[in-house]
């Protein structure tokens, strides 16, 4: 139960750190690797934050190329649509 809890709550410290909350982290793995995606927070000229994933292994392909957190909701969206 304790290493649960010590899991669980290493795993809410990832999500919340930074300025925004990154709640795909430790949820999804690369699909090339299969090691986890790390998110990364990146504030614009303007102000706003964006919130970037990617794979978090540095030998990986992959790991060169980002994901927008919002191009990720609209993925997940679209592929539980037909359960609504």
């Amino acid at each position: 139960c304790q290493k649960m809890k010590g899991i669980r709550a290493t795993n809410y410290h990832l999500m919340k750190k930074g300025p925004i909350p990154k709640p795909y982290i430790g949820i999804f793995k690369c699909g090339f690797c299969n090691h986890s995606i790390t998110g990364e927070s990146h504030k614009k000229a303007s102000g706003k934050i964006y919130v970037y994933y990617k794979c978090a292994n540095p030998k990986c392909d992959q790991h060169k190329i980002n994901m927008k957190q919002e191009e990720l909701t609209e993925q997940i969206k679209a592929a539980f649509e037909p359960f609504r």
